[in-house]
């Protein structure tokens, strides 16, 4: 354990936290992107990458046990955690976040609130809008 705790701090020492937010910035970019063209509020300059609130339509009117379910079936079918917050949900991209699995999230997403499936589900009542989602 110990030899593992002394990796860790020599790495959190010798990282640049500059270069790390650019980084972070450019790989979250294309979420973001996504995001506001899909009616998604995000901030439209974050003021730090490895904190991010996502907020879904304001046409949704989705109540915290919806956020909650997203948050629950984006963890069980994609391993994507986002955490419900505050009528949205907070994400913590990591150092290692890569385009792959912002992509991951993006196509998550579009599954959820966007698939030909889900929406149909919702237009003839045969879910209630946002608590049950195709798998």
């Amino acid at each position: 354990l110990i030899p593992m705790l002394q990796a860790s701090l020599q790495e959190v020492v010798q990282l640049d936290l500059n270069q790390a937010q650019q980084q972070l910035q450019q790989v979250m970019e294309p979420l973001m992107v996504w995001c506001q063209k899909n009616g998604f509020l995000v901030p439209s300059t974050p003021h730090v990458s490895h904190l991010i609130g996502i907020r879904p339509p304001p046409q949704q009117n989705m109540t915290p046990e919806q956020l909650a379910q997203v948050a629950k079936d984006l963890y069980h079918n994609h391993r994507i955690i986002l955490a419900p917050r505050c009528g949205g949900w907070r994400l913590s991209p990591y150092l290692d976040t890569n385009p792959q699995d912002v992509e991951a999230l993006v196509n998550a997403l579009q599954e959820i609130f966007f698939s030909k499936e889900s929406l149909k589900a919702r237009d003839e009542g045969l879910v209630e809008p946002l608590l049950s989602f195709p798998k």
